[in-house]
Order: structure tokens, then sequence, then C-alpha cells
């Protein structure tokens, strides 16, 4: 008894060449040619997707010969080429990567992985000799697997997504001063000592001291120096303008009459605070000072200091 096998492609419906070098006939030990040994790897590319044909007739070599056939039909697709996928990067909180494959193919698609499992949102379609590029957030090792006609192969290398944390910021409550006032103001994080500080005036430390001649809101920046993440920070000085006093002063008056020192207040914030310094340096408060009745040793400079 033998087996004959025969292997032809099916175009357009028509059988046509015979494909010899595909395969080859092994004996099972009893029978001749009763295994096929396919070679997927030896089809011309040009048949690929093609119905393949393989088609045997087992005979008897005894006086009466007799025989039956059979056969059974299969396709070879094309796997896909392996390109060189990805390099290891760094990035803060917040931020994207780009990670690159270096090449591609048309009739593939590139699905991203991240930690062996794919990402559906990061599936693209090949076309030849043009890279693909997927931006990513997450932390992780990231790879890419390409496929088509239940062809997949993994491309060559990794990356491996470093997330960093953003440092967090605390700076100085805003604050209200006097026109011609300075005031402290400072900024510390959470990644100190690493910390490099930029405020909006051009100081480069983290306390400065300032005196600004209007309202200013003051910017600073912290960097890590090691990681390059950034975070950003305000603190806004309101300057308020000084009262001005006027004092209603009815002397000179005579022994014994009534005196009476009025403060007369614009600019500044209402309420206002009083402070008058007699001669005697005695304190008294209030918007107005009675000084009745007068008497010879009420002479002297009277004082007042206003606070709002």
């Amino acid at each position: 008894t033998e087996v004959l096998w025969e292997v032809k492609t099916m175009v357009a419906g028509e059988l046509n060449e015979t494909h010899e070098t595909w395969y080859e006939l092994i004996s099972d030990g009893t029978v001749a040619g009763a295994i096929l040994r396919f070679y997927p790897g030896r089809v011309d590319p040009k048949y690929y997707g093609v119905n393949l044909i393989f088609n045997y007739t087992v005979t008897n070599n005894y006086v009466n010969i007799t025989g039956f056939s059979g056969g059974d039909v299969t396709k070879v697709y094309k796997t896909p080429t392996v390109f060189n996928f990805g390099s290891d990067i760094a990035i803060c909180s917040g931020r994207s990567a780009e990670l690159t494959l270096e090449n591609s193919e048309t009739g593939f698609s590139y699905i991203l992985q991240l930690n062996g499992v794919d990402l559906p949102t990061q599936e693209v379609a090949g076309s030849d000799e043009i890279p693909i590029n997927f931006n990513v957030s997450s932390a992780g090792t990231y790879t890419v697997r390409a496929f088509a006609n239940n062809c997949s192969m993994m491309m060559n290398g990794s990356a491996v997504v470093t997330v960093n944390p953003n440092p967090v910021l605390t700076v100085s409550p805003n604050v209200a001063i006097c026109v011609s006032q300075s005031i402290p103001l400072s900024v510390s994080s959470n990644q100190d000592p690493k910390m490099d500080y930029v405020w909006s005036n051009g100081a480069t430390t983290a306390n400065i001291t300032v005196s600004p001649a209007a309202t200013t809101t003051y910017t600073v920046t912290g960097t890590n120096r090691d990681t390059g993440c950034t975070a950003t920070g305000s603190v806004t000085v309101t300057v308020n303008p000084l009262p001005v006093v006027t004092i209603t002063n009815p002397s000179p008056v005579c022994e014994g009459d009534a005196l009476t020192l009025s403060a007369n207040i614009t600019g500044g914030s209402a309420p206002y605070t009083y402070s008058w310094t007699r001669p005697d340096n005695t304190v008294d408060t209030g918007s107005s000072l009675n000084l009745a009745p007068a008497s010879v040793s009420s002479n002297g400079l009277y004082k007042l200091v206003v606070y709002d």
C-alpha cells in the first residue's frame, strides 16, 4: 500500500501549480508516504491567503489495484516582521510619554500591551515603512503585539515607564501691608531638600522679603532636581494706602474754656484706631480729645497716630 500526495494552489477557483518543494513525505513504518510534513515557511509570498489544496490517493500494489482519495484545504498567511520597540522613560504625574515602534507593515494591526495585557484603545493599523507612536501616561512595562489572520508576533523590546510624583508646595498665605512696608514670604515642599525655587521677581531662594509699591501677586515655581517635576504656587501681597490725618485745633483758647481736638481721616480702610499722646505722655483713645476746661498746663504738643 502507498499514499500519493500533491499540494496545489487554487487561484480564481482553478487548481494550477503543484508545489513539491513545500512538503516532504514520510513513512509511518508500514505505508510509504503515509505522513505529509508541510513547511509553511517555504510557501511563496505571492500565495499568502490563497487556498492550498492537499490531495492524497491510497493505492494497493497487488495484482488488483484499488484505491481511494481524499484531501484538505488550508491557507498560509505572512507572519508579522519583528521591529524594534521602545526605550525606558520617566515622566511626571499628569504628563504623557511617546513610545515608538520603529516600523510597521500594511495589513497588520499593532496593539500596545501594558504588563502583558492588550490595551484595546491603543490599536493602530500598520503602513509599510511608517513608524507608530503610542502615547501613554501610566506606569508599567509596555510591549507591542502585531497580528492579522490569526497570526501574531511580539515586537522586539519593551519600554518601562516610570511616573514620578509632582512636588507639593506650601507658600505663605496672602497678606496685607501698608505702603513702604516690607514682608517676608516663604515656600517649602514635601520634596525638600531636592527642590530649586524661582520666584516671579527673579529670586531663587525659598525665603524672600518684598516691599511692593502696589498690590502684587508673587508666583513661585519649584523643581525637583532629580526628576524634573515641577509645581507652582502664588501669594498676593495687598498694599493699602496710609490714612491721611487732619486735626481740628481751635486753640488758642482762654484758660477755663472748653477745648476739643478732633481728628478727620481720609484714605486707608475703616474702622480706625486712635492713639493720642499728651505733652505729659499720657495716652488717650478715641477720635477726639477733650481738654475742657483748658488750663495753662494743657499747653504743649499733642500727637495722634491712626491705625486702620
